[in-house]
């Protein structure tokens, strides 16, 4: 997993809970690194549930609110260091629809063979968009951040609905946007 997920854990961790908090749970996780993670590195998925699971043990904060957070703060890394396209002057449309290409594409360059999500995404003619997240890691609260993210970045207020798929472990969810009227 790339380090900015990493990085933003930290960094909600730390505005939400407080350097104490970032300080109990990196002690708890009790890993080699202890919280020295850099944006562009790559390191094991299981430190970051590690991690996660640390940071929830300290704050009682739940899972899916940790992994939502980390997916708002790590889209607007994203978008600022990976975008070719001006995906922000795409509007909401266009930055959904990227999804895919503005996170993994140049990821899988980087990292050949790897093994990443896939990101669908539609314009239904009922004003909402679908973008279906699948995933062989437990990453939907992580993909709904990124769509709030998204909303967040481009600073549009605006419905979203989650819908898990079977068999309901996180692998896979759909969700629904609401597209603001032109």
């Amino acid at each position: 997993m790339r380090g900015y997920v990493f990085r933003a854990l930290m960094g909600f961790a730390e505005e939400r809970f407080g350097p104490l908090a970032v300080e109990r749970m990196l002690d708890q996780a009790d890993l080699s690194r202890h919280g020295a993670y850099t944006a562009v590195g790559k390191y094991p998925i299981e430190e970051l549930f590690v991690l996660v699971d640390a940071l929830c043990a300290v704050t009682e904060a739940s899972r899916k609110e940790v992994l939502v957070e980390c997916g708002r703060r790590t889209i607007a890394y994203v978008i600022e260091t990976q975008s070719r396209n001006g995906e922000a002057s795409l509007g909401l449309e266009g930055l959904l629809a990227s999804l895919d290409d503005l996170i993994y594409d140049n990821y899988m360059k980087l990292y050949p063979g790897s093994v990443v999500p896939s990101w669908t995404f539609q314009v239904n003619g009922d004003g909402w968009a679908e973008l279906s997240y699948r995933s062989k890691r437990p990453f939907a609260d992580l993909a709904e951040g990124l769509v709030l993210g998204s909303l967040d970045y481009l600073e549009i207020s605006t419905e979203v609905v989650r819908r898990d798929l079977p068999p309901y472990d996180g692998h896979a969810a759909d969700f629904r946007v609401k597209l603001p009227l032109a």
